[in-house]
């Protein structure tokens, strides 16, 4: 197999396991709201081999997730919430929660993180 070729399978093989626009935006935009549970899981399974196991809120920037890692992804619009992330990866802090990956999908539609995930404090 030449270099061409080569370079040429491996495009396919990584076209087949990003998101697509298409697969962005079933994700993003659904009759249900902005996200949903369902599309979420998929999302999550199919490209980024996570399990999500429940919602664990929405916001104004996206929404979060509870995975089977007992991590939480956050889907999020914002690209300011993603570089604040970047710079921030695998520093542990006392103050807020640690962040251990972060993923653009979509030319920056969609910013991905995997962070610690924190339990909420029980309502008084």
């Amino acid at each position: 197999m030449t270099l061409s070729e080569t370079y040429k399978k491996r495009i396919q093989e990584l076209a087949s396991i990003l998101p697509s626009e298409k697969d962005l935006e079933n994700l993003i935009y659904n009759n249900e709201g902005i996200f949903n549970l369902e599309n979420a899981k998929q999302f999550a399974k199919k490209f980024l081999n996570y399990d999500i196991t429940k919602e664990v809120g929405e916001g104004n920037n996206g929404a979060s997730y509870l995975t089977s890692k007992n991590t939480k992804l956050k889907f999020s619009f914002s690209i300011s919430e993603f570089d604040f992330v970047r710079q921030h990866i695998n520093q542990k802090n006392d103050f807020m929660a640690d962040y251990y990956k972060v993923k653009s999908f979509g030319e920056d539609k969609l910013f991905v993180i995997e962070m610690e995930y924190l339990h909420s404090l029980p309502e008084e």
